[in-house]
């Protein structure tokens, strides 16, 4: 079992982030900088982030420690190694040529590679907030920054299909990694959600499956939700018992997983390389949950609150392309050959009516025609009569 660390919200902290930050802000308050002034204004705006008084998406936002552990890091790199000037003192020329050697990939990172282009936006993202908050009156972005490309290139991502999902879960007689990997599967969670689950979050419905509470202190969004875990209940009621059978002490208010993060990584990944000969994180069952489910939920509204994500979230729209040319094209086909089944069975249908009238019209012709056959042989014998009389 890995070290449980906790957050200030009374959350695990998982990746210990809040206390990574704590130490940092220490180191940072104790060495000296090259330009302390600006040292005394990373402090300063890191503080009014952490009260909410530094806008975030044009609104006042408190800042988790998590998040301001990452500003941390930018604005010092900021000042110690890419401008290497006060703050203050920059001009437009010394924004744009770090801008263009960002871009030009002539600044690298701690371990001397390229930064990625979606690091280098999120990086983009953090300053403009920064540089809004000194030289735009906390109002708007300085126009030596406007034009920075801020979004975020969309890697296609592989995912695992249903089938390998089982594959997983077969690979291995660990119940507890069975129940782990079908729930991350199943409810697409984010690693520290999972993490945060307690028994007591996790309910089964009068429909006969579970479903989760993802509290709102544990979520990227800080909106709780519900997610319905139907493929995953037979495991989570078997591994419920044994953990019940194993510990008389059993609380539901306990961890369903209660394990550090390297280790969890660790395992999963393990089992991928072993079973599917893939890289396998928890990312990838989250990413592999939601492209599975985009074909079952029906409106986007069911599937961004299932996932928890923001409305204006770029991310959902990723799953709405994993139909490919070949599945278009066997999707045509098979709506085709439904059209002719059905076609085909509508004229049969027209036949066998067809058929109905027809035998009817037979019947009402055999009919008549025995009529004028007894007719006929009434007005024959009467005449034969008529004829013998005279």
């Amino acid at each position: 079992m890995g070290k449980v660390v906790y957050a200030a919200n009374g959350k695990r902290d998982l990746h210990q982030l809040e206390s990574e930050y704590d130490n940092a802000l220490a180191a940072v308050a104790a060495e000296e900088w090259k330009h302390p002034a600006n040292k005394h204004v990373v402090l300063e705006y890191l503080r009014d982030c952490k009260l909410g008084r530094a806008k975030s998406g044009g609104i006042n936002l408190k800042i988790g420690k998590g998040t301001l552990y990452r500003i941390l890091g930018i604005l010092r790199l900021a000042s110690e190694s890419w401008l290497k000037k006060d703050f203050d003192k920059t001009t437009q020329a010394d924004w744009d040529k770090f801008y263009e050697d960002m871009e030009e990939d002539k600044i690298y990172n701690e371990h001397h590679r390229k930064y990625k282009q979606s690091t280098k936006a999120k990086t983009y993202k953090t300053l403009r907030k920064f540089l809004k908050w000194r030289f735009g009156e906390n109002k708007h972005y300085p126009a030596f920054c406007d034009n920075w490309v801020t979004r975020e290139e969309r890697v296609t991502k592989d995912y695992l299909t249903r089938s390998e999902i089982d594959k997983l879960v077969e690979s291995t007689s660990t119940l507890r990694i069975k129940a782990l990997v079908m729930i991350l599967f199943d409810g697409g969670f984010r690693i520290e959600e999972l993490a945060n689950l307690r028994w007591a979050d996790v309910k089964k419905t009068d429909k006969g499956y579970y479903k989760a509470h993802v509290r709102k202190e544990t979520t990227k969004t800080k909106k709780e939700r519900y997610v319905s875990l139907l493929l995953s209940t037979d495991l989570i009621d078997s591994f419920k018992n044994s953990e019940k059978n194993k510990n008389k002490d059993f609380d539901e208010n306990g961890y369903m997983f209660e394990t550090s993060y390297n280790k969890l990584y660790t395992t999963i990944n393990r089992i991928g390389k072993k079973v599917l000969n893939k890289k396998v994180s928890p990312h990838t069952l989250r990413h592999s949950s939601a492209t599975f489910y985009a074909d079952i939920i029906k409106t986007y509204q069911q599937f961004v609150t299932r996932y928890g994500w923001t409305l204006r979230s770029s991310a959902p729209q990723r799953y709405f392309h994993t139909v490919d040319d070949q599945e278009i094209a066997e999707q045509t086909q098979d709506h085709e050959i439904s059209k002719f089944k059905n076609d085909f069975e509508k004229v049969k249908l027209e036949n066998a009516q067809l058929r109905d009238v027809i035998r009817d019209m037979e019947k009402s012709q055999a009919k008549l025609t025995s009529q004028v056959e007894r007719i006929n042989e009434f007005f024959l014998k009467k005449g034969m009569a008529d004829i013998s009389k005279k």
